[in-house]
């Protein structure tokens, strides 16, 4: 049974980068919608990416509009990850074709991020103010810039939000364009 084995190896390193990936891109999400950093979520996704981001702080260029350090470390971990999933799968990739799956799946993840989100912000919104519990309002303050330009152009009807679900779509849209090999989604 050496397919089950490989399989059940392939789901749990997977599962496991994505988790890990996940944090990176939050940690860039969260900097990037100025999130405070007082926040249980905030300081957890800090605390959790330091280990690997601090030592580049040092040497890194910086920026006001992107964590270079944070963004080095996601994409040398995901290169990482795509590499060693690639070669389970036994998938060979062209080095241009490789850079691409790297940013694809960044991408994919930042858009997971976001679905997720929208759609626990637009629950909580049906049971009053989602904004008393901190996890809440920092994920309503990480979809809030997301939202507001698709509230630009499809106000509220009737008291309805239509935002979340216009904003939903496009990023299934984006899903959709990039795509990624099985051996990465």
């Amino acid at each position: 049974m050496p397919t089950q084995i490989n399989s059940a190896l392939i789901f749990v390193i997977k599962t496991l980068s994505n988790l890990v990936l996940i944090v990176f891109i939050l940690r860039l999400l969260l900097q990037w919608v100025r999130m405070d950093f007082h926040n249980p979520l905030s300081q957890f996704v800090f605390r959790a990416t330091n280990p690997l981001v601090a030592p580049l702080q040092r040497i890194a260029p910086r920026s006001r509009i992107i964590d270079v350090p944070g963004a080095i470390v996601l994409i040398v971990v995901t290169a990482a990850v795509n590499f060693l999933l690639l070669g389970l799968y036994g998938f060979s990739a062209t080095p241009l074709m490789f850079v691409y799956f790297v940013f694809a799946r960044i991408v994919h993840l930042g858009v997971l991020i976001y679905l997720v989100s929208i759609i626990v912000v637009a629950v909580l919104s049906w049971f009053g103010q989602p904004g008393h519990h901190p996890v809440a309002r920092a994920l309503g303050q990480l979809v809030d810039p997301v939202l507001s330009r698709f509230r630009r152009f499809l106000p509220p009807f009737e008291g309805i939000d239509f935002s979340p679900l216009a904003a939903i779509i496009c990023l299934y849209v984006v899903r959709i364009l990039l795509p990624l090999p099985t051996a990465l989604l």
